[in-house]
């Protein structure tokens, strides 16, 4: 495997674009342990084919940790590829980033592609009933917790589901 941050500069004028895993960006809880990822060129060359590819994994967006990679592959194919790493656990979070060759040589990386399982076996699908059993013709019952968080945390997330419609919200901001 070469070294992943040199580059052709011939291949600047092309570019790997739209990379995806088949579901819309930015959804969270995706389904499935191991995502297949397509992608496309932009060349501004005309007729110009992919002839390699390489796809890594990492746990941080900046690629610097828990590093896998596919290694350079000899192949023109850029849909559902399966991607390195090995299977996901429940709530994992990965980061996809792809690269070609070309008759130009090796293009930059791709945009980063952010993956987040979602609840993978059914164990994990619990919960804790809340509220009232009220009937459709009486107002909704406002529930409040109220708790107090010892340091800013770098991210959360809500796993929640009702008989209905219902609304979240953190100090006021619905979310």
């Amino acid at each position: 495997m070469t070294n992943p941050t040199s580059q052709s500069t011939s291949a600047d004028s092309v570019e790997v674009t739209r990379l995806s895993c088949g579901y819309p960006t930015g959804l969270l809880g995706l389904p499935g342990s191991s995502p297949s990822l397509s992608w496309q060129l932009a060349a501004s060359t005309p007729g110009l084919e992919q002839t390699a590819y390489e796809i890594q994994c990492s746990s941080d967006e900046g690629f610097q940790g828990g590093l896998s990679s596919t290694g350079e592959i000899t192949s023109n194919l850029q849909l559902e590829m399966d991607a390195p790493g090995g299977e996901l656990a429940s709530r994992e979070i990965r980061y996809y980033r792809v690269r070609v060759q070309t008759s130009l040589g090796w293009t930059n990386w791709s945009q980063a592609l952010q993956y987040e399982a979602g609840l993978l076996t059914g164990d994990e699908f619990v919960g804790e009933a809340i509220g009232d059993d009220s009937s459709h013709s009486k107002p909704a019952t406002l529930l409040r917790k109220e708790f107090e968080v010892s340091s800013k945390p770098h991210c959360a997330r809500l796993y929640a589901t009702g008989h209905g419609l219902f609304e979240f919200s953190v100090n006021g901001i619905q979310v």
